[in-house]
């Protein structure tokens, strides 16, 4: 609106809100640091979850005892990604998409380990 509108407007008893500037002054009060803070943290978080290869393993044996099966594929994606080398997490994870009828994906862990 122009000014000459929210002249007449307010003489009536209106109150106007430019909202343009409203959303301008509220985002440039907010200081940018804690958002990095935050994001740097999160991010921290997500990629070191502290626990090693063998350690994943273990946790994806208990979850499959309990049939488990998709949170014990998460440990032995977690445990391959931490030691790509380990036969073991791929033999376990081959057996997982066999237990849940994945057969290509069991095939080509299988062929990895």
């Amino acid at each position: 609106m122009s000014d000459n509108s929210d002249f007449v407007l307010r003489r009536f008893g209106y109150h106007v809100i430019n909202y343009n500037h409203a959303a301008q002054d509220y985002a440039m009060s907010i200081p940018p640091w804690p958002t990095g803070i935050l994001l740097l943290t999160l991010t921290l978080a997500a990629g070191c979850t502290g626990k090693t290869s063998e350690q994943h393993i273990a946790l994806a044996e208990e979850y499959t005892g309990q049939s488990r099966y998709d949170t014990a594929t998460i440990e032995l994606k977690n445990a391959i990604q931490k030691d790509p080398r380990s036969a073991r997490a791929r033999w376990l994870l081959g057996q997982n998409y066999l237990v849940t009828g994945d057969m290509e994906s069991a095939a080509k862990e299988l062929q990895r380990a």
